[in-house]
């Protein structure tokens, strides 16, 4: 009888490959480059510390370099490939930050063996004060490499990377304790990454062993890793929503820093972050630009108002206002100028991201420039960086009989809130202070005009940028000047006035930039040309007057303002008037405007002399030496390099260690063969299904010998046997064979 014709439908192959493409097999092709993205951002926060402290141009080149070094380990290319493709990298990396990004110039290869010949010696010399930033920046760029390896080994080969995660956070906590860089966030972007990249490295180590694809339905992956994340990101709102609970214990860290003298000298400088303030500064020579002008000038960059009792606070609000080359400046300090305009002209020593100006600035003259004002602070930035530039300015009218006679009543109580903020942590003394000090006066210019003459000439306190402190934990930054330490440069001077006056109602602000810098050259009939170094970088207080506008004044001992006061009663010159002017209100040589902080330091005094720079002598030298910030990364690449050489070499050392155990007999048998069988995996490995015998089998023919046949006889005698004493003693010698063997294994294969 005939059986009924059942037609079956048959599937093409195509189809019968795209049905088998399972979610499990698509999330272990992914997981891997999951896992190269985790990596090359976890490798790149140790770039962003760097490049803040060497101040190299850019973070971008680097990460490019680990994201290339990375691909290749990821790809398994071969060493005698990535060798030199590393080398290479290395020469140009450093060639475009140092090299004025043109690596390939001839002239390049010369300079950059002869940085690294002087680095090598004066390393090896521990000069580390004389060792140059590009063999710095390259021995860094190596330890990117080996750190670049040691990842993707622990996470392809080992799926483990718990050390790397470690390390990682240990040199941010380091670099967040003992110098200027703010590693906060990155520590919580590092646990963040630390949590996920550990999540997948499991999830690569339980596929692979079958014991996640072997135990779940073809999607329960998928459910599993998106439970994961999303937990993750639930835990993170939800400490971002708790409140926060202060330390129960002091912070250690300053009275740390303090002891071995680490992190507490500061280099002088411009610097856009002041939200803490305080701490001795170290002199730096270095030009930032020079002007030539008709007379000296201080140059203003920003102005904040926010004082949070520490330092004062970046502003929130970020909106600019633009305008064009040639066109006015949207800003206007002062109420009242002279007639007559001239001209300065600025050049940076380098490409600028940001303007000086000094006062009275009315149009800025550079080719095909559009800039931007920030409204709060006033700072001036151009939309490409700019080097030359020249400044239209007409002179303020400062009007002493005008600024006597100002009043506050027309100005309206949200500029008044704004400009006599103060914390409430603000201590009483601060404010009895302000008091005590402009009783006697009767007007808003002569009470600003006494708590500056205070400052500067009460011989209270004293100038000085190496012996300045750390505001302590729960102290006032100016309360601790004014009462306590009494010594101090530029911004505690200047802070500690717009407080005092804050304190008396009077509307002030901090503004920063630069002092008038060193006369370098005149010539008859032209304009002077300043140098303004680093050293120049200065902060000062402005006072507002209604009917004037904003008013430099000049609180720091040995400064002098180089604004001109004049009093329309008589119709003289006001800067030589109250003989006890503080600042005297024009630089004591009219070639010479105030001095910055950490170059030079005048003679108090109504009448001042010329300034004379005071060189420090050789002991001086030696006893405030500081060692570069950048120099306590160096443990740290030497930590990485040692980690890199253990992880290379890790099978030799484990190989050694127990060959040290057999032969000391500090080991039993049994361990003996154990740890032979694992340290073999290199050779030949073996299945979890696989037997002893088998693998042992297969371990002799490769390496044309019996000695694994014989181990696992004797194993297995001694497993399942009576006889279990002196075996390590009978065995020694063919334990030693046998790690002799896997130790020359990679050298026969290799010849």
């Amino acid at each position: 009888m005939l059986e009924p014709f059942t037609y079956r439908k048959k599937r093409s192959p195509c189809l019968k490959q795209l049905m088998e493409v399972t979610p499990m097999k698509i999330t272990a092709k992914i997981a891997p480059f999951v896992l190269y993205l985790l990596a090359l951002l976890l490798i790149s926060e140790w770039i962003y510390p760097f490049v803040y402290l060497t101040k190299l141009s850019g973070a971008g080149w680097a990460i490019l370099f680990v994201a290339l070094s990375l691909a290749m380990y990821f790809l398994r290319w071969r060493f005698y490939i990535t060798l030199p493709v590393h080398l290479l990298l290395l020469y140009l990396l450093t060639g475009i930050y140092y090299h004025n990004g043109h690596p390939f110039d001839p002239s390049w290869l010369p300079s950059f063996l002869t940085a690294l010949k002087n680095g090598l010696i004066n390393l090896l010399s521990f000069n580390a004060s004389d060792i140059g930033m590009i063999f710095v920046t390259f021995i860094f760029f190596v330890a990117l490499w080996l750190l670049s390896y040691i990842t993707a080994y622990s996470i392809l080969r080992k799926q483990r990377i718990m050390s790397v995660l470690v390390l990682t956070v240990v040199y941010l906590t380091v670099v967040n304790t003992f110098t200027g860089y703010n590693g906060g966030f990155a520590l919580i972007r590092t646990i963040i990454l630390a949590f996920v990249i550990l999540h997948f490295a499991l999830s690569m180590r339980l596929e692979t062993s079958n014991r996640l694809s072997g135990l779940t339905s073809k999607w329960r992956p998928v459910v599993y890793h998106t439970s994961i994340l999303a937990l993750l990101i639930v835990f993170i709102l939800a400490s971002m929503a708790m409140p926060r609970q202060g330390p129960y214990w002091a912070d250690p860290v300053p009275a740390i820093k303090s002891t071995l003298g680490i992190g507490t000298t500061k280099t002088v400088g411009y610097s856009e972050d002041d939200t803490r303030l305080g701490g001795s500064l170290e002199a730096d020579h270095s030009e930032v630009f020079q002007v030539q002008t008709d007379r000296p000038h201080y140059y203003r960059v920003e102005a904040k108002r926010t004082y949070t009792g520490v330092g004062w606070a970046n502003q929130t609000n970020t909106k600019q206002t633009y305008f064009e080359s040639n066109s006015r400046i949207p800003l206007s300090l002062n109420e009242t100028y002279a007639d007559e305009a001239t001209d300065l002209t600025i050049s940076f020593a380098a490409s600028n991201d940001y303007l000086v100006y000094p006062y009275g600035s009315q149009s800025i003259q550079a080719a095909d420039q559009t800039f931007a004002m920030m409204n709060t602070t006033e700072k001036i930035t151009p939309a490409d960086t700019i080097k030359n530039y020249s400044v239209t300015v007409t002179e303020p009218v400062y009007d002493t009989k005008k600024m006597r006679e100002a009043t506050y009543g027309g100005v309206s109580d949200q500029f008044m809130a704004q400009y006599t903020q103060l914390p409430d942590s603000l201590p009483d003394r601060v404010r009895d202070l302000a008091q005590k000090i402009t009783k006697d006066t009767t007007n808003p210019y002569d009470a600003a005009k006494a708590i500056e003459n205070y400052l500067s000439f009460s011989g209270r306190y004293t100038y000085s940028t190496t012996e300045a402190t750390d505001t302590l934990p729960d102290a006032d930054y100016v309360d601790q000047f004014l009462f306590e330490t009494k010594i101090g440069y530029c911004d505690n001077f200047s802070t500690a006035m717009v407080v005092l006056l804050r304190a008396q109602g009077i509307p002030a602000r901090w503004a920063k930039g630069f002092a008038a810098g060193e006369k370098i050259q005149t010539a008859t009939g032209e304009k002077t040309t300043y140098q303004i170094t680093n050293d120049d970088a200065h902060s000062w207080p402005e006072v507002y007057f209604p009917g004037t506008g904003w008013v430099p004044f000049e609180p720091t001992a040995t400064f002098s303002n180089p604004e001109q006061f004049v009093n329309s009663d008589s119709g003289s010159n006001a800067n030589t008037q109250d003989g006890t002017s503080s600042s005297s209100e024009t630089p004591a040589d009219p070639n010479q405007g105030g001095q910055n902080s950490g170059q030079t330091e005048q003679q108090n005094g109504a009448n001042q002399a010329p300034q004379e720079t005071a060189k420090p002598s050789a002991a001086s030298h030696s006893a405030n030496f500081k060692l570069p910030g950048w120099f306590w990364l160096v443990p740290l690449v030497l930590i990485i390099a040692l980690v890199a050489l253990g992880v290379i070499f890790q099978r030799q050392l484990r190989l050694l260690s127990l060959e040290r155990k057999i032969r000391q007999e500090k080991i039993t048998f049994a361990k003996a063969y154990l740890a032979l069988v694992k340290l073999s995996a290199k050779v030949e490995p073996r299945n979890e299904q696989e037997t002893l015998r088998s693998h042992a089998e297969k371990l002799d023919r490769k390496m044309e010998t019996t000695v694994f046949s014989d181990l696992t006889t004797r194993y297995e005698a001694f497993l399942y046997g009576n006889d279990q004493t002196q075996i390590l003693v009978e065995q020694k010698e063919t334990l030693l064979q046998a790690i002799q063997q896997l130790k020359n294994f990679k050298s026969k294969k290799t010849h």
